[in-house]
């Protein structure tokens, strides 16, 4: 009796260490939206805050509603970015 309760311990501390490292890496990181201008050919800041944690909606840049992406380089934008929920 004493070793099921042993293991039904160490199952319940392994679940809560699995669920507690889950939240820790689904926390959202706020950045700033990029967008490409293709008539300078550059990744250029848009103002506006996004999400990187992946959601139902992309960030949108309100001039023309183009996805935003992460920065790169001066030339390359990268990943898209999310609403911030």
């Amino acid at each position: 009796m004493k070793n099921l309760f042993f293991s039904a311990f160490i199952v319940l501390i392994g679940t809560g260490a699995a669920f507690a490292t889950k939240e820790a890496n689904t926390k959202s990181a706020i950045v700033k939206g990029y967008h490409f201008d293709t008539a300078q050919g550059l990744c250029v800041n848009s103002q506006e805050d996004c999400n990187t944690v992946e959601t139902a909606a992309f960030c949108e840049w309100s001039e023309d509603g183009s996805t935003l992406r992460t920065f790169i380089s001066p030339t390359m934008c990268g990943s898209p970015l999310y609403k911030i929920q």
